[in-house]
């Protein structure tokens, strides 16, 4: 099962619809979106996919996309935190602009991996047995690439993508 990873939108649908067509072209149908969405009309654009999202810093009207998301798919969840199990793999979202809260998350034990994102820079980390991935932006502010990535849930592989495609 491969679900598509992504992060701070920032409300640039051009550059959202192009990730999520490539997401669809790597048979995704699942997104793990770790915030900053920013506002309630963005959750139209991610209609065929299930989402779990992770209200960041820039999502004011978090009450208002939960609301959209969660009425537009079955299955879908919001939340500033969200705690999944997933083929039996415990996952952990967050947004990441409260790094302690991430910090908690990661040194509970309680999670094989953690999404996160705000910090705008793709990286991955490894806390004791749990695997931290930011799939930097969506979003570039003119001064990086959009970048999101790719998870395989069966495998536990990561690949980061840039928006045309690359594997890096």
């Amino acid at each position: 099962m491969n679900i598509g990873v992504m992060s701070d939108t920032h409300n640039d649908e051009q550059t959202t619809k192009k990730i999520l067509w490539e997401l669809r072209n790597y048979q995704s149908n699942t997104v793990i979106h770790c915030g900053d969405l920013t506002s309630p009309g963005m959750v139209d654009l991610f209609e065929t996919f299930q989402v779990y999202l992770s209200f960041g810093n820039g999502d004011y009207l978090s009450g208002e996309i939960s609301e959209r998301l969660i009425h537009q798919a079955m299955g879908s969840k919001a939340s500033q935190v969200l705690s999944l199990v997933l083929n039996d793999i415990p996952i952990g979202i967050v947004h990441g602009h409260d790094q302690h809260q991430l910090s908690l998350m990661a040194r509970s034990g309680r999670y094989r991996y953690i999404f996160t994102g705000h910090t705008h820079t793709a990286r991955t980390a490894v806390i004791g047995n749990c695997r931290i991935i930011n799939p930097g932006a969506a979003h570039a502010r003119g001064y990086h690439t959009p970048t999101f990535g790719l998870f395989d849930l069966e495998t536990g592989e990561y690949f980061q993508h840039k928006l045309s495609g690359q594997v890096l």
